[in-house]
Parts: structure tokens; sequence; C-alpha cells
């Protein structure tokens, strides 16, 4: 059992260096702009960088999560941490060496745009089956399990904030290059770790099959699928309005607040999720306090929505909202990769629909940018309520009481 309770931390390690990565790519946006995007730049060129760093990385998710599932079917877990890790290392290390447009021209915008997408790619494939893994041995703590994970993309972003500030006093124009090169370094430690203490778990309840039957498969449980995908709408959105779209409201403050703000903010994500994950998982109150959570972060989002509120009183509801969504995130997490269990390909079809449905999240905060407050607050109450309907109206009483 240590053993286990070991490698389940281990593998939700890696969702920390993930995150160090992803977050890298926001705080050092306006760096990799003027480094690889020429400033007198065609529609083309500007085309190509939108389209790579913002909707193709959402379509990449699903992808990743296919081709990683199938890896698992062929090979195991293990191999999956072990080489997503060693691959993410690879792309950190070939950013933090790489050329500017200035000095190769435009090879250097096509190995940036392929190393994003390739990382995008492992990045999301190496989360998700980090998911499953952790609720693979049946546990009575699986939401426990799933919530190390999540409570990691807390560690990432912290630590990648605290080495990007630490970069910005190098006095040269590639400060950025040493976070990605860091980056590699802790990706390397990580490497080792997965080698020494994750367990191969047993495959029995991995069915493979060919792709025909796997489009069977998805056909003849595409209830499931949806309800997954509706869950996962609704918990990304939750975590990255609080994680990313609040933050854009820390205006008329001194940068120094606004990162202690911000690192606060984080460090409640290390904390709420596996707490309250913990205490659902003992009081086996996974789907009440899913429907406490987004009742409670409906209540927050509309005070943040229509109230004007100072930048300390926001910090506080940024906190609140990562507690509404640590008390949602375990049952949404333990069902979208239990729903399909005894179904081949279930592993498949779990990943792709989870990851699609934090894509379409993703979308949603994206169009939150444009489109006036109160329609984009009445879209996503019809959304949560509509996910909570589609629970009975799409899986039957019978699998209800099972999950």
């Amino acid at each position: 059992m240590q053993k286990k309770n070991i490698s389940s931390f281990v593998v939700a390690l890696g969702t920390a260096l993930e995150w160090y990565d992803f977050t890298l790519y926001i705080l050092f946006a306006a760096e990799l702009h003027n480094h690889f995007f020429p400033v007198q730049k065609s529609l083309i060129i500007s085309n190509i960088e939108t389209l790579a760093f913002g909707y193709l990385i959402i379509l990449f998710r699903p992808i990743g999560a296919y081709f990683f599932s199938q890896f698992v079917y062929k090979y195991s877990y293990k191999f999956v941490f072990k080489y997503s890790i060693l691959m993410i290392c690879l792309i950190s290390f070939i950013i933090a060496t790489l050329p500017s447009f200035n000095q190769i021209g435009v090879i250097s915008v096509f190995i940036l745009i392929t190393c994003r997408l390739l990382q995008s790619i492992v990045a999301s494939g190496q989360y998700i089956i980090a998911l499953n893994y952790n609720i693979e041995d049946n546990s009575h703590f699986n939401g426990f399990k799933t919530s190390l994970t999540m409570a990691n993309s807390g560690v990432g972003i912290l630590i990648a904030t605290i080495v990007a500030n630490y970069s910005n006093h190098i006095n040269s124009t590639n400060h950025y290059k040493f976070p990605f090169l860091i980056g590699s370094v802790i990706g390397l430690i990580f490497f080792y770790l997965n080698q020494k203490f994750v367990i191969h778990l047993n495959k029995e309840n991995l069915q493979a099959t060919s792709r025909n039957i796997f489009f069977k498969q998805a056909v003849a449980n595409y209830k499931k699928i949806l309800y997954i995908i509706g869950l996962n709408i609704v918990s990304g959105f939750m975590y990255y309005y609080a994680m990313f779209a609040v933050f854009e409201k820390y205006t008329g403050i001194s940068q120094y607040t606004s990162d202690l703000l911000k690192t606060l903010t984080v460090l409640t994500t290390v904390i709420f999720y596996p707490f309250s994950a913990y205490f659902i998982d003992k009081y086996k109150g996974l789907f009440k306090c899913a429907y406490i959570g987004i009742g409670f972060f409906i209540l927050i989002y509309s005070v943040i929505t229509f109230v004007s509120l100072n930048i300390y009183l926001l910090s506080l509801c940024v906190c609140l909202l990562i507690l509404a969504h640590s008390l949602t995130n375990p049952y949404i997490l333990v069902t979208s990769f239990t729903l399909l269990n005894n179904t081949p390909n279930a592993l498949a079809l779990s990943s792709i629909a989870y990851a699609s449905g934090v894509s379409l999240s993703v979308l949603l905060i994206i169009l939150s940018s444009v489109i006036p407050n109160i329609l984009f607050f009445t879209l996503q109450i019809i959304i949560f309520i509509l996910v909570l309907w589609l629970r009975r109206f799409i899986i039957s009483a019978k699998t209800l009481k099972k999950n």
C-alpha cells in the first residue's frame, strides 16, 4: 500500500512539470513574441502565430489523450510517464537554446510552433493518463489521489512564477531562456523519480480493440461520453476562470502586490484540493459536495460579475472560487474515468471525452473576453443546469446507483 501511495504521488508530480512549462509560455509571451515573430510581419505569419498558440493547442488536447491511451494499451502506464516527461524535457531544452528569428529566420518560428504543439500533445496526454492511473487501483481515496494531480498544477505555476521573477533580474535580452533550461533539469529529476518509484498496474481492465470497434463503442456509449464532456466543460471553466480569467481584473496596483496576491491564490490550490478531496472521500459525499461546489461557485461568480470589488475582496473571491472547484472536482474526475469501466477502449474513450470537455471550457474562457458579462453569465448558468439535468436524462438509474 505504501508503494502505491508513493507511486501515486510521483505520478502526480508530472503535472507540476506540465504546468510549469505552460505557465512559462504565458509569463514570457512578450519575450517569445519579440524574439521569434518579426515586428513587420505579414498577415500570413500573424495568422500562423494566432493559430499555433491559440486554437490548435486547444484542438490537440484530445489528440494527445488518444495517442497516449494507445501507448498505455500497447506498453504500460510507466512507459507513458517516463517518455512523456523526457519529451517535455527535450522541448524545454530546445526552446532554451533556440536562436531567434533575426539569427536563423523563419526556421526558428517553425521550430517554436512545433515545440509548442508537441508540448500541448505530450502534456495533456501525460496529465490525463496520470488521472486515470490514480483511479485505477479502485481504492477508497480516488478523489484524494486525483486531487493530488490538481494540487500539483498549483505547484508548477508557483515554481514557474518564482523562477521567472528571478530570471527577470538577469541583465540579458535572453533571460527568458533560463527558466526553460531549469524546466529541463526539473524534468530529468522527475524522470528519475518515475523510473525508481512508479509501479506497474495490472492491465486486465484495459481492453484495446480495432479502430472500427473503437468508433462503434464511441457511438454505443455516446450518452455517457456527452455527460463526461459536459462535466468537464463545467469543471474546466471553474478552474480556468478562477486561475487565469479573473487575474485580468488585477489592475491599478503595483506589480509586487499583483504577484503576491496571485501567489497566495495559487497556494490555495495546493491546500484546498487534497484536503477537500480527503474529507469528501472519507465521508463518501462525492455527488453532494459537487452540487454544493457548483452552487457556491455560481454565487461567488455572480458577485464578481455584478459587484464592483477592490483588489483584496476580489482575491478573496478567487480563493473561494477555487474552494468551490475543489468540492466539485473529485466527483467529476472520478466519474469521468470510471463511468465507462468494463467497456472496451474505456481508457481512450474517457480520456478523449475528458480532454474535449476541458478544451471546450478554454474556448468559453476566450469567449468571455468578447461577450457582454450578462450574456456570458446567463450562458454559464444554462450550461451548469443542463449538465446537472443530463445526469438523470442520459444515464440510467441503475448506472447512477453504481456511480
